[in-house]
């Protein structure tokens, strides 16, 4: 697990591994949707994001751009276990 301060490092790092499951503060990532989106199109990785229950716009935005997986932040709380289940295992 790397926790990363910016899309650009993300983006560094996206380029050099295969992550099967990227978890996404989406208040924190607001206006950067589209580009963490892009660089995550892949069968092998998915991206699943989470926001303040507050900010049903950015849920939205979520989606539109691609995001697989877009839950409020106290579902994914309590979804978490299962995520990384389903995602990381194999």
């Amino acid at each position: 697990m790397k926790v990363f301060a910016n899309l650009e490092e993300f983006a560094g790092e996206a380029r050099q591994t295969r992550a099967r499951v990227v978890l996404v503060n989406l208040d924190a990532a607001e206006g950067k949707l589209a580009g963490i989106a892009g660089l995550t199109k892949s069968e092998l990785c998915k991206v699943v994001g989470y926001y303040s229950h507050v900010n049903g716009q950015l849920a939205e935005e979520a989606k539109r751009v691609g995001i697989s997986m877009v839950l409020s932040r106290g579902a994914f709380v309590s979804k978490l276990e299962g995520i990384l289940k389903e995602f990381c295992s194999g």
